[in-house]
């Protein structure tokens, strides 16, 4: 296949619908809303004990992506990585620091799905702070009113429909929630039992791709039945974070390290052990204009679906 230059459509226009949910190959924006931080406010938990002077170096820590919502499904990603906290009234999206107001980035999702008939996505909301039961039940409603009669019903059957017949009859978002025990589940809104997260932890790359090798694959493999999530993120420590300030040469932000060794993510989604393996959804930080890594799962959901018609 050509490259796509524009990707806005790229599951409908490559003949990938034969595929379901938990076939795919889907590039992920982990903490997707945090190009847009509000540092003249205190920070957010865990970091709400630091003086507002102190939100800058919080921000070169907690941002992981420079693109907007928008600008991300223009590259292809299919996957959204949410976390949300309240803050006074309002509901906001938060990594660190607070970012847009979770409303802004829902209605910007929800806006190109209704425009973009034949794509797919999947919002993650899966870190949920300072609400109550009242505070969920509102924001139960604000999702199924922005995503009213598009969003897929939580059936485990739906994880193994191919897309197309989703597609077909405009069930085109799954949407995935840190339900409370007190909150009761609303039918298209599904749990996070559905979806599984690999997260290495770890602040280098070598540590990283080491972890995934000898845990991160088996893991993956043991949990098939639902939609599973690699993490190729860098996750920074006290001591890591240190060590760039000590030495002129280091990074001094997640951004700077991050993009030292995205070549070596890059080369290590090749290698003979991970060329094969199979891979649900891709998470990534600070996302590019033309990312290789999106042009790799939209090469790799194509293998699959030729495969799947016996090409």
């Amino acid at each position: 296949m050509s490259r796509l230059n524009d990707k806005s459509d790229w599951m409908g226009e490559s003949n990938v619908l034969n595929l379901t949910i938990k076939e795919i190959c889907l590039a992920g924006s982990h903490n997707c809303f945090s190009y847009n931080t509000k540092t003249q406010i205190k920070a957010a938990e865990p970091y709400d004990s630091f003086p507002i002077i102190m939100n800058g170096f919080v921000k070169d820590w907690s941002e992981t992506q420079t693109l907007t919502i928008h600008q991300q499904l223009q590259e292809g990603v299919r996957y959204f990585d949410l976390r949300i906290q309240k803050f006074k009234d309002d509901i906001y999206t938060v990594h660190g620091l607070y970012c847009d107001l979770f409303v802004v980035i829902l209605t910007q999702l929800s806006e190109f799905i209704w425009h973009h008939k034949k794509e797919v996505i999947i919002l993650d909301i899966n870190h949920i702070y300072n609400m109550n039961k009242e505070d969920n039940e509102k924001i139960l409603e604000i999702i199924s009113c922005l995503f009213n009669g598009i969003s897929v019903e939580c059936n485990p059957n739906n994880l193994n429909i191919p897309l197309e017949v989703l597609v077909t009859s405009n069930k085109r978002v799954f949407i995935f929630y840190d339900y409370p025990k007190e909150v009761k589940r609303v039918p298209y809104i599904w749990g996070q039992d559905f979806i599984h997260s690999y997260w290495p932890d770890r602040p280098t790359f070598q540590e990283v791709s080491q972890r995934i090798l000898t845990d991160g694959m088996n893991w993956i493999n043991n949990r098939r039945t639902g939609i599973t999530i690699l993490q190729i993120i860098l996750t920074p420590t006290n001591k890591s974070i240190k060590s760039c300030y000590l030495s002129v040469s280091n990074s001094k932000s997640l951004k700077g390290v991050s993009y030292k060794v995205k070549e070596n993510f890059f080369q290590f989604l090749h290698s003979k052990e991970l060329e094969s393996f199979p891979i649900n959804i891709l998470l990534l930080d600070f996302i590019q204009i033309n990312d290789p890594f999106i042009q790799l799962c939209i090469e790799r959901s194509i293998k699959a679906s030729n495969e799947k018609r016996g090409h």
